[in-house]
């Protein structure tokens, strides 16, 4: 199962707070040809799919193009879509879409969320008991050097519980 848990907080208290963590995961069982992860050309920052390489190349904020992908989100195959504009005038946004869910993107609010294959925040017991641990090792990240809590991450990630 696809993984995701992220927490962002656009105003830490302390000065040793990360703003956004994130520990994603892509679990691929399918028997089939791929090119390994690789930058796209010209965009040396690109490495994913349509709707998020038209995002990053767009000029558009988050929740207006995920406003956009929603009126073509019946095209899609089932997906989910986060995107995020950092360090704007307007402050940190985090936004989200499924077209199976809402209709409409959100706001997301400052917390803590996990996604996997259903849509944000769905209490599927691997879901629920890896965010739990997430929430353990961002509770522990001021006081952990980076390398640490990468590895309690990657530890978050590879739990097969």
């Amino acid at each position: 199962m696809c993984i995701i848990f992220f927490k962002f907080d656009p105003r830490p208290v302390s000065k040793n707070a990360y703003r956004l963590i994130l520990a994603a995961n892509r679990d691929e069982f399918y028997n089939r040809p791929s090119k390994l992860a690789d930058f796209w050309g010209n965009n040396s920052e690109i490495l994913s799919g349509e709707l998020v390489s038209h995002f990053l190349t767009s000029d558009m904020d988050s929740l207006s193009y995920l406003k956009k992908v929603s009126t073509e989100g019946h095209l899609y195959n089932g997906f989910n879509i986060i995107a995020a504009d950092l360090s704007t005038s307007k402050g940190d946004v985090v936004c989200y879409y499924g077209n199976r869910g809402e209709p409409e993107p959100i706001v997301l609010t400052p917390g803590t969320y996990g996604l996997s294959n259903a849509l944000l925040e769905t209490p599927w017991k691997k879901l629920c008991f890896g965010k739990q641990l997430f929430m353990e090792a961002v509770e522990q990240s001021e006081a952990l050097p980076k390398d640490v809590l990468v590895t309690q991450l990657l530890d978050v990630l590879n739990n097969e519980e």
